[in-house]
């Protein structure tokens, strides 16, 4: 019994995550290309994935920073919250903070 109510909540928990890491793989794809992609084709492609997860749509306030230096660097970011609905416990809200820094 405690077997399947692990599997039955654990159920509700591993989508968005699942989501989180590949908007977080789509971030990183695009840091790797920031050389040669304007951040509004970056932005374009990461809004993109937002609407193709299903991610909720404060996802789609994606920041995207140039920081000069040895070496310049780009961070990519966003930040949002998930809504699992847990029976028993109720609503429960996911924090995610998808991020990378890449080199450039």
């Amino acid at each position: 019994m405690l077997i399947i109510a692990v599997v039955y909540f654990g159920g509700r928990f591993i989508p968005p995550w699942i989501a989180y890491e590949q908007f977080r793989d789509e971030m990183k794809s695009n840091a790797r290309f920031a050389t040669t992609l304007p951040d509004s084709t970056i932005r374009m492609h990461l809004l993109a994935q937002v609407d193709t997860l299903g991610l909720p749509p404060e996802a789609r306030k994606i920041t995207i920073k140039h920081r000069l230096g040895r070496p310049p660097t780009i961070t990519i970011s966003a930040d949002y919250f998930v809504k699992v609905m847990v029976p028993i416990f109720g609503v429960k809200l996911l924090h995610f903070k998808p991020s990378v820094t890449e080199s450039i």
